[in-house]
């Protein structure tokens, strides 16, 4: 008796449905992702604006240097202290403009309006028989997230600029400030309010260096 041969079965076709497969996942992940948001660009508070002084013949000058900040700080990241040491960055917000250029606007801001009858710049000086060099480092400049303050130390040095330069007076100035809203924003508005103070601090340093022989 013959039999007839069994006809074998064709394979299941496996390989489009696993590649089908990836594609609805990889979908699906690309989905849940989605696109990342914008960095919210942030910067200090405006400067207030100089009084109008009257006309009178050029007071003494200072020529200030741009601040130095601590190298953690040179970032378009905004950081705040978590810990002793340790640092975290705010999600999503980027200073607009690089902070030691903005910290050094305020400073002179602040100095402009606590020297009223002196030439307060940066570059193109007039020099004079009664001219300042000011330099400012800040140690610190911290925002201290669970106290709520921003804490800063700042070296204040103040030299005769004619050569050869002569260091006539040097201090260090120490600020706490409470920061109002534990934010971006708050941390920036507490920052300027810092500034201020050193611009004081600064101030009062060069007054009484105008004592000091040159």
């Amino acid at each position: 008796m013959t039999h007839a041969s069994a006809t074998p079965l064709p394979a299941p076709r496996r390989r489009p449905l696993r590649l089908a497969a990836c594609a609805a996942l990889l979908a699906l992940l690309g989905a849940c992702a989605g696109p990342r948001p914008a960095a919210t660009l942030l910067t200090l508070p405006p400067t207030p604006p100089a009084a109008a002084t009257p006309t009178m013949a050029p007071g003494p000058v200072v020529v200030v240097r741009r601040i130095a900040l601590p190298e953690y700080l040179q970032s378009r990241r905004v950081r705040y202290r978590s810990g002793s040491s340790t640092l975290e960055e705010w999600p999503h917000v980027a200073w607009a403009e690089r902070i030691d250029v903005g910290a050094s606007r305020h400073l002179v801001a602040g100095l402009r309006a606590a020297l009223p009858g002196w030439v307060v710049c940066e570059s193109d000086c007039p020099s004079g028989p009664d001219e300042r060099l000011l330099k400012v480092e800040l140690a610190s400049f911290d925002y201290d997230r669970a106290a709520r303050t921003v804490h800063g130390e700042a070296r204040i040095s103040i030299a005769a600029p004619a050569a050869p330069q002569r260091l006539l007076r040097t201090t260090v100035h120490r600020e706490a400030l409470a920061v109002g809203a534990d934010t971006p924003e708050g941390q920036a508005q507490a920052m300027a309010q810092l500034l201020q103070q050193v611009a004081r601090a600064a101030a009062a340093e060069l007054e009484a260096s105008r004592g000091t022989p040159r």
